[in-house]
């Protein structure tokens, strides 16, 4: 039942916040597409990482080929695995809560759902849906409250819950290895508290069910990449790149490299008291809560406090760049927090007796609170545009006219471009990502002086104001639209015939 009322909330909310949503007409986040790009090429027989270069680790990419199963044409598979994993975010959160409020009224769980939806998809980090962080935050959830329940009731972790553990923290690795923070602290206060508690034998067998639950998730990732051959490839664009060149220190000198990292937590801890918006208040009320529980359940306290600060470390130590989303992986507590709050409005209101809303209310109070998040969101303005509204569906009509034809989206992250033509890029290095990578740019210039795609996209810039020999292709379309805080404009490049 819980579960089936989480499912609904999440699908409320996500419904009208996440640009995946059928209301919208496409996801024209970068990122997202991106992650379709790749899986849909995968798809069609390309192998990641080798033929296909992106970022990410490899469960990203089966996940949104998963999506692209559902289909390939919209972001409605995508929709779905992101209700299910909210869904299930917001089931993992009741759960910790009830841990504590054991007789917590169907409606008031609802009520927990409800603020944290709202808290969460309608923050700057929540950025515009479908992000590794979001997707991940039920297994944080989850992991966290297998611990929680352990130490509440005296006892040790399951070995089921602990392999349940290992395989989560493989797929962490696996997706976004800064998420192995959370899990690098947990195991630590698990290994601890057992062992204080002289549980050693448990602490071995917790270990083995953790590792084979971690083997588990890791397994069709090395399987894949060893049968095709791109174990190394992986490697290099997976780990080397995301840990040596993402957060590239170029011409920095050697006191900025070793301040940086200091730095970069400083902007990351700032930045994400903004991006949280609603959800720092939460966090700031559960935090003090568990400093107050610290006193009569200090072990919960610090099984909490073991996991948020390497997880905080891990996302915003290293890297010259913070987007967003990245605060988004901090919200994985916020129902402790909302609990609290509500909590706290609760007695608030018997003091002054005034009537607190039961469960006939909760649908209401949702309502209003979408109401209320829709302009507070920056996703909805997508809203009020239709496909034939947006560059990528304007420029596919032109590219539909010329048969097999070829794309390239130059000198940007994938702009949904790829998606809207339903094509699968002809070159490895399909769009510019944020790593300082020669390899990269020179193929892209070559692929376009050389005359091997049959359209160009830019954004911003043109091709001349880039400095590129663009002589066999000629500016077709140009169409300027919103994308997050600005406009841009985007040209289409038509490569040039013979006798045109």
């Amino acid at each position: 039942m819980r579960f089936a009322l989480a499912l609904l909330i999440a699908l409320a909310f996500l419904s009208v916040f996440s640009k995946n949503s059928f209301l919208y007409p496409m996801n024209d986040w970068v990122d997202a597409n991106c992650f379709f790009t790749a899986a849909r090429s995968m798809l069609d027989g390309k192998v990641l990482y080798l033929d296909i270069c992106e970022q990410k680790g490899p469960i990203v990419y089966f996940v949104f080929a998963l999506a692209a199963l559902v289909s390939r044409t919209s972001f409605i598979g995508v929709f779905l695995i992101e209700v299910l994993s909210f869904a299930a975010f917001l089931y993992a959160g009741d759960a910790c809560v009830r841990l504590y409020r054991p007789k917590l009224a169907l409606s008031s769980s609802a009520g927990v759902m409800v603020l944290v939806s709202f808290a969460i998809t309608t923050a700057l980090s929540f950025s515009h849906g479908g992000s590794v962080e979001e997707l991940s935050l039920f297994m944080l959830a989850f992991s966290l409250l297998f611990v929680l329940r352990a130490v509440k009731t005296n006892a040790e972790v399951k070995n089921a819950e602990a392999a349940l553990i290992g395989m989560f923290a493989g797929a962490a690795l696996w997706s976004k290895f800064t998420i192995l923070g959370f899990y690098l602290g947990l195991c630590v206060f698990t290994a601890v508290y057992m062992i204080r508690r002289g549980a050693l034998s448990r602490l071995v067998k917790n270990a083995a069910a953790f590792s084979l639950g971690f083997c588990a998730a890791t397994a069709p990732v090395l399987i894949y990449l060893f049968l095709n051959g791109a174990f190394g490839a992986m490697a290099e664009t997976y780990f080397y790149n995301n840990i040596f060149l993402y957060p590239s220190r170029v011409g920095e000198s050697t006191v900025l490299k070793l301040l940086s990292p200091a730095v970069n937590m400083l902007k990351g801890a700032a930045a994400s008291l903004v991006t949280n918006g609603l959800c720092t208040v939460l966090l700031a009320f559960g935090a003090y809560r568990l400093i107050r529980r610290g006193k009569t359940h200090p072990n919960e306290a610090l099984a909490v406090w073991f996991s948020v600060v390497p997880l905080a470390a891990a996302s915003f130590f290293g890297g010259k760049l913070f987007a967003p989303y990245y605060a988004l992986i901090m919200v994985f507590c916020a129902p402790l927090g909302a609990a609290a709050m509500l909590n706290h409005i609760k007695e608030r209101a018997k003091k002054t007796r005034r009537a607190v809303p039961r469960a006939s209310r909760v649908v209401l109070m949702a309502a209003v609170l979408i109401l209320i998040g829709m302009p507070l969101s920056r996703n909805t303005r997508l809203l009020l545009y239709k496909k034939t509204d947006m560059p990528q569906y304007r420029f596919a009509e032109v590219i539909a006219k010329r048969e097999g034809a070829t794309l390239l989206n130059y000198g940007f992250l994938d702009g949904g471009f790829y998606f809207a033509a339903q094509k699968n890029p002809s070159c490895k290095y399909f769009c510019e990502l944020n790593i300082e990578l020669d390899e990269m740019l020179a193929e892209q210039r070559r692929m376009i002086e050389m005359r091997e795609v049959d359209f160009v996209v830019t954004r911003g810039n043109t091709l001349d104001e880039r400095g590129i020999d663009h002589s066999g292709y000629r500016l077709l379309r140009v169409s300027s639209f919103p994308f997050e805080s600005r406009y841009f404009a985007y040209h289409l490049y038509e490569r040039i015939e013979n006798g045109d």
